[in-house]
């Protein structure tokens, strides 16, 4: 908040809310893609974890114990939403967890795999012994969290992320005769040495099995290999009373409710698999029409362009938002353009042919970028808590950008219903999904780097051997 650092790592959970406000600071911040997908599971003695996740308390499970970090405010507020209090016990701190557990005061501990490690990391025959939870109580997303005003530096750190995995999928790891000592920004932030994430500290997998055993890399946490990939971040508390000035931070959206119309740019390729791309990317074009004019879906103004002609006009202040951009390694980090969670992801067996397919914004707008990407979540958000079209009613309120836009989210999915039956509409064919599948129960694996590094790491290579 006070700028003193650069980045916070150590177990940031990304939500929504702390986009916008985080509880302890009051500011909102920018965050990285995923580094670990972790979650809140039930560790401890095998009886006791089953009448947790059970929810019992009675019989054998009237002497159920569960220790919970103070540390970890998710985890207490998980807790102490499912269970009276004479049925949990909270920890100061990490050492009082693993005192209290190892002398009987609880026999089972509410934790993340991080954080089971980080109790135990002296004790890896306990780790052994104990019994884990078939179930994730919660989604923790963890991220590398940054100032919202500085953009360009998270994004960087989305290519770092990026970098790490396509180490290891190539299998390059540390070697520190390739560790660049010295670079140029001046053509552009692509231009960063990023293999030096790589050659300088390791891949991927070299940097977790360092600190971590390898059991702690559960599915979610591999390489995708074309299993559904859409996940959606946890929202967190988002419907809290807004203000006024939450509103008038999001200059854009201000000014789009003032003209009364959305203007959209849709990237519009040849060929049939393109023109049902593009209608789906006009669907979602009227879905955020709605999310900000109350559920009118027709005010927007379309207009079909080019890759290059619709970031032109965009970055003229022509067009509001581009629907279809492809991410990649340029585009994302020299343009001044930000690309939101994609709504379609290619099948290409190849990572280096995959195509995410997103919304595009201005870099200079974060609030509003921030606003965009939520409406595209709240698709996958409807969709993993059963809520379909004609229930839209029952997705959450948001005062996060002001007190206009409560009913956005509402509004959003009683026009186009949730993911699966907007994908359905358009791409009847896909049976299954393939990475379009959303990935509700965090089954699949997450991870795959996105266009324009392969290139990048090629480039570099050839540099050093000229």
């Amino acid at each position: 908040e006070n700028r003193d650092i650069d980045l916070l790592i150590a177990g940031a959970t990304h939500t929504l809310e702390r986009n916008v406000r985080e509880q302890s600071t009051g500011s909102g911040f920018a965050f990285s893609t995923p580094y670990f997908y972790d979650g809140l599971r039930y560790q401890g003695m095998d009886t006791y974890v089953v009448c947790a996740e059970e929810m019992k308390r009675y019989d054998e499970c009237s002497t159920l114990s569960i220790c919970v970090s103070a540390v970890y405010s998710t985890s207490y507020n998980t807790i102490s939403a499912l269970f009276p209090p004479e049925f949990y016990k909270v920890a100061p701190s990490v050492d009082d967890m693993r005192n209290m557990f190892l002398n009987g005061t609880c026999n089972v501990l509410a934790v993340e795999s991080l954080q089971l490690t980080a109790i135990f990391h002296d004790s890896d025959t306990v780790i052994e012994e104990l019994t884990s939870g078939n179930r994730s109580l919660t989604k923790e997303p963890l991220a590398i969290a940054t100032c919202t005003h500085d953009t360009e530096w998270s994004d960087i750190m989305n290519w770092v992320i990026y970098s790490l995995i396509y180490g290891e999928i190539q299998g390059l790891q540390q070697d520190l005769t390739r560790c660049q000592q010295s670079f140029s920004t001046r053509e552009g932030y692509s231009t960063l040495p990023f293999a030096n994430a790589v050659y300088c500290v390791g891949n991927y997998g070299e940097i977790l099995s360092r600190d971590f055993d390898d059991a702690i890399r559960s599915e979610i946490n591999e390489i995708n290999k074309g299993t559904g990939m859409h996940y959606c971040i946890p929202f967190g508390e988002i419907g809290g009373p807004g203000t006024e000035d939450d509103m008038f931070l999001n200059t854009t959206l201000v000014s789009i409710q003032a003209t009364s119309e959305l203007r959209c740019g849709v990237i519009a390729p040849d060929g049939v698999f393109e023109r049902n791309l593009t209608k789906f990317g006009l669907d979602y074009c009227r879905t955020m029409a709605a999310a900000i004019f109350y559920g009118k879906s027709d005010a927007v103004e379309i207009f079909f362009e080019s890759d290059e002609q619709a970031y032109t006009a965009l970055l003229a202040r022509d067009l509001d938002v581009v629907v279809g951009g492809k991410i990649d390694m340029v585009n994302d980090l020299d343009l001044g353009l930000t690309f939101s969670t994609p709504y379609f992801i290619s099948d290409q067996l190849e990572f280096q042919d995959v195509g995410f397919y997103s919304f595009v914004t201005r870099k200079d707008d974060f609030m509003f970028s921030l606003f965009v990407d939520t409406i595209v979540l709240s698709t996958f958000y409807a969709y993993d808590n059963g809520i379909a079209k004609e229930e839209g009613f029952e997705m959450p309120l948001i005062s996060i950008f002001g007190p206009d836009m409560l009913w956005a989210l509402r509004d959003a999915i009683s026009f186009s219903g949730n993911y699966v039956e907007l994908f359905r509409q358009h791409f009847p064919q896909y049976h299954p999904p393939g990475r379009n599948g959303l990935n509700k129960d965090s089954a699949n694996p997450q991870f795959l780097p996105r266009p324009g590094i392969s290139s990048h790491f090629n480039r570099l290579l050839k540099a050093r051997l000229v």
